[in-house]
């Protein structure tokens, strides 16, 4: 319904309806004209032939086109003959005066009861140019309409074409596409053009900022791993040991996250969902946490959804574990409640908007591991599964709130 394209054939088909209406009132129109006009010829021959002198009774006739018939000519025509005028009533009063007007075959037919007898008088000129003239006008008329009609969807024909390689594009399958060349030079085409050239600025830099995060990814990972071997090697006590080698698995979870970060920045990322008991995603992310056991409470949830299980026991088990790394008891509490999942811990109110947290590198407590991304993956994770994410604060807890109606099964 919004294809401009369909809003032009909507056009076209009103603008033939209306054409349609107007030929019809004006065919009404010409008939009625037509009708009225001869009636008053009928009228104006009655009156010469009543008062004028045969002379000028044919001098009339020859320049009206106007020839008397006799009976045994026009008999079978008034068998067949149409009233001019067709309301009885009107043809009653009209004959009262002694005038008769029939039409046959496009031509007019007049009769006229004067001294006892009855005259008849044929019009010689047939009565049809008008719809010929109609017909011409309206005829070009259509045909002037039909040529702007088929000019307009030639001229934005191209939009579709546009519109095809763009949502192509979007969906990262612009190499597909074939470059189409516009043969005129209007704007349609200019944008088509300056369109094609950004596809391809895009795709050399997608490249290129790949080409980045795999280099970047393989010196990091490289110095970590010759790291935890070192610390292996060294000749130290355990505990110390331990404290270096968490030092690197903090690294190593950080430089997951970057990861994690990356892939789900790439547009071309198309998730694979299957179904799944929301309980076993929970007990994942219970057995997955680094804390106390009994931090993570949780009702019973045997509800099934579909997900990217990969990507969403990430977002979830981030939102768990900064509920319990923010929360002075260190407790958290998720609840499922009308396909909604609520994560609810204790803590003082936010000293920003909760929106602000939920953006890349950004913490509340400095003081905490890691590097602000936690909110932010699983933001566009759930995203990704048009989750949508709401936070509420009451009665000194902090609650947010997962919409789930979308991924039911």
């Amino acid at each position: 319904m919004n294809s401009l394209i369909f809003k032009v054939k909507l056009l076209g088909g009103f603008l033939a309806l209306l054409v349609t209406i107007m030929v019809y009132f004006g065919m009404e129109y010409a008939i009625t004209y037509a009708k009225g006009r001869e009636i008053t010829n009928s009228i104006l021959l009655y009156k010469t032939l009543k008062h004028e002198t045969p002379s000028v009774i044919e001098a009339y006739l020859r320049q009206n086109s106007l020839e008397e018939i006799h009976w045994d000519e026009v008999e079978h025509v008034l068998k067949e003959a149409k009233y001019v005028i067709e309301t009885p009533i009107y043809r009653e009063v009209f004959q009262s005066g002694n005038i008769g007007l029939y039409i046959y075959k496009g031509y007019y037919y007049y009769s006229f009861k004067m001294h006892g007898q009855t005259s008849y008088f044929k019009n010689l000129h047939r009565d049809d140019n008008y719809i010929l003239y109609l017909t011409v006008a309206v005829t070009l008329l259509l045909f002037m309409l039909l040529s702007i009609y088929i000019y307009i969807i030639n001229a934005i024909k191209p939009i579709k074409t546009l519109y095809v390689k763009i949502n192509h594009f979007s969906n990262k399958r612009a190499n597909i596409v074939p470059e189409l060349s516009f043969k005129n030079k209007d704007e349609i085409a200019l944008v088509s053009s300056e369109f094609d050239k950004a596809v391809e600025r895009i795709e050399k830099l997608e490249k290129t900022r790949t080409l980045f995060w795999r280099n970047i990814m393989h010196e990091l990972k490289t110095p970590m791993t010759q790291g935890v071997l070192m610390v292996h090697l060294l000749d130290i006590n355990g505990d110390e040991k331990n404290e270096l080698l968490m030092i690197f698995e903090r690294m190593k979870e950080q430089l997951n996250k970057l990861k994690q970060l990356e892939h789900l920045s790439a547009e071309t990322l198309e998730l694979k969902l299957q179904e799944v008991n929301m309980i076993d995603i929970i007990d994942d992310i219970k057995d997955m946490i680094d804390a106390d056991e009994h931090a993570l409470h949780y009702t019973p949830i045997q509800s099934r959804f579909k997900v990217n299980t990969e990507f969403f026991v990430i977002a979830l088990k981030n939102l768990i574990a900064n509920a319990i790394a923010y929360s002075p008891d260190h407790q958290v509490l998720v609840l499922h409640k009308n396909n909604k999942l609520y994560v609810i811990n204790k803590g003082q109110s936010l000293r920003s908007n909760f929106e602000t947290y939920t953006k890349a590198f950004v913490r509340e407590d400095l003081s905490k591991n890691g590097m602000g991304l936690g909110l932010y993956l699983s933001k566009e994770i759930f995203l990704k599964h048009r989750v949508s994410m709401k936070y509420r604060y009451f009665h000194e807890h902090h609650m947010i709130i997962l919409d789930l109606k979308k991924i039911k099964v």
